[in-house]
């Protein structure tokens, strides 16, 4: 497994991803800024050239989390999961035609595709009303192929989907 080792932009990356969470809670003002100071102090403390950032980002919102005392997404996942509903049964038909390896690349494009849903980085949005035109795009870069040969020779598949809508599409097919 390849884990994302903290380069200097990611703490101030994670910071303003937490920020957007603790800002848009039902926090007073004085509150908040404890829970930014909390957050920020954290984040540089843990920060470090081998640190992995998703501990560094997780460790972070267990403290938003904490202190807002419900999921600063879980608006976002209601209206996620809808949206994925609606989509799944309008391309089912066309996840579901040609050979095992063709089915197999329509699903992993899928499945990357609806990464494009994850409200958790900073300088990027998504339409989540956007799914559907991008959920069977080709990917830019191709090593499905690849891919495919790999899980075939595999004695065992792990897949770990790390957000609602994407969880939801995965388990429905």
């Amino acid at each position: 497994m390849v884990a994302m080792r903290c380069r200097p932009e990611c703490p101030v990356c994670i910071l303003s991803v937490r920020a957007r969470e603790i800002l848009s809670s039902d926090l007073s003002d004085e509150e908040k800024f404890h829970v930014l100071k909390l957050v920020a102090n954290k984040i540089f403390e843990l920060a470090s050239p081998n640190a992995l950032t998703v501990v560094v980002a997780s460790e972070a919102y267990r403290i938003v989390r904490a202190y807002i005392g419900y999921d600063p997404y879980r608006e976002y996942k209601k209206r996620c999961n809808e949206i994925a509903e609606d989509v799944l049964r309008r391309v089912r038909d066309l996840l579901y035609c040609g050979n095992e390896y063709e089915i197999f690349r329509k699903l992993v494009i899928a499945s990357v595709s609806a990464n494009a849903i994850d409200p958790g980085v900073a300088t990027y949005s998504f339409s989540i009303e956007r799914l559907s035109e991008v959920l069977l795009e080709e990917p830019k870069i191709d090593e499905i192929d690849k891919l495919y040969r790999y899980i075939k020779r595999a004695k065992s598949i792990v897949f770990i989907p790390d957000n609602c809508a994407r969880s939801y599409l995965i388990g429905s097919y």
